[in-house]
């Protein structure tokens, strides 16, 4: 009985303690930074971005500096692959 009891006093602190912070996903106060995962509240976060529609909020300068550095490494592997289906192939010769 007085585990019922305890059991039905632990949920309803819990639920009280949730009320008063929602989740990342509840609430469109918080966010979460795509490159550690810390959940960010937007109006504090230190940096973001937008990119494709979307705005990003990061946990901190470094967390933004990996995501810039991953858009710059994929738009250049996307750069040099569409320069290369595009460019006619020489033989012998230097490229210059």
């Amino acid at each position: 009985m007085l585990n019922g009891v305890a059991l039905i006093a632990f949920a309803a602190i819990y639920w009280l303690y949730r009320g008063g912070r929602p989740a990342a996903d509840d609430d469109s106060r918080y966010a979460k930074d795509v490159v550690c995962g810390m959940q960010v509240e937007k109006a504090h976060a230190p940096a973001n971005t937008a990119h494709d529609a979307h705005v990003f909020y990061f946990c901190s300068d470094h967390c933004y500096d990996r995501f810039i550095a991953t858009l710059d490494t994929s738009a250049t592997s996307t750069d040099e692959k569409r320069h290369d289906l595009a460019a006619p192939s020489h033989t012998g010769g230097s490229h210059t």
